[in-house]
């Protein structure tokens, strides 16, 4: 079984990510299509010349043939994908896969990750291309994709982890609960730059007592939240 992860930028989809390596019958792969992605948007990113020469950027098929061979290898094959990657990929292909949508609440996100930055639109909190991309694999596959609050599984993991597993027909493991701390040999080459946080963690993080909500957002970010908290609530509602 090929599972694909999409998510926005946030450290869950990274935790899970380290979860589902717990495994010893699955495979895990970190953001494969991301060469393709900075190839064809140009954007200069930590480590861009580096992942230009070591990661597939032109070929989605190629990427598609080498998940596909760890398939036979290893009986399943977890990759993480950020939203953005989801229009370089063989779409006949992704439709025989399994997938995982991993939200993030708006409020956490914009005060967490883009506070600082005004110039930040309710494109680059990735819910809107989540839900547009939920919608397809629906009405193509006829299956439900899995929805995953990234809050819900932060503030418990066992219940939340068990799900995702019954819905995948995986037996659940406590594995899956912990990893050792630190860099891991999985991780994409942009991961000294992005995975600081989450490589001081041994587990899902602890939830803050204190709910963010709209009060919480400063003024000047107020109309971003405000634009993407209606697509995170259709996709709420099928979370599990």
């Amino acid at each position: 079984m090929i599972i694909y992860l999409f998510s926005g930028s946030g450290d869950s989809s990274t935790a899970l990510m380290y979860s589902f390596n717990q495994r010893p019958d699955t495979y895990v792969m970190d953001d494969p299509f991301y060469g393709i992605w900075l190839k064809k948007t140009g954007e200069k990113q930590a480590y861009y010349d580096e992942i230009m020469l070591r990661m597939e950027c032109d070929d989605a098929n190629k990427i598609h043939d080498e998940i596909e061979k760890n398939e036979k290898i290893q009986g399943n094959v977890f990759v993480k994908n950020n939203i953005d990657t989801v229009q370089y990929m063989n779409e006949n292909r992704l439709l025989k896969y399994r997938h995982i949508f991993v939200i993030d609440d708006p409020a956490e996100t914009i005060v967490s990750r883009i506070i600082t930055d005004r110039s930040k639109t309710s494109a680059d909190i990735y819910l809107e291309q989540q839900l547009r991309t939920y919608n397809w694999l629906k009405e193509k596959t006829k299956e439900d994709p899995i929805v995953i609050d990234s809050n819900g599984l932060n503030r418990d993991p066992t219940i939340a982890l068990t799900h995702i597993c019954e819905k995948l027909n995986l037996p659940f493991t406590d594995k899956m609960l912990s990893w050792p701390a630190g860099p891991k040999s999985i991780d994409g080459l942009w991961a000294e730059s992005s995975y600081n946080e989450i490589h001081s963690s041994t587990g899902f993080r602890s939830i803050s007592s204190t709910k963010r909500t709209r009060d919480t957002i400063p003024n000047h970010l107020v109309s971003l939240y405000d634009a993407a908290l209606p697509y995170y609530e259709k996709l709420l509602t099928h979370s599990i």
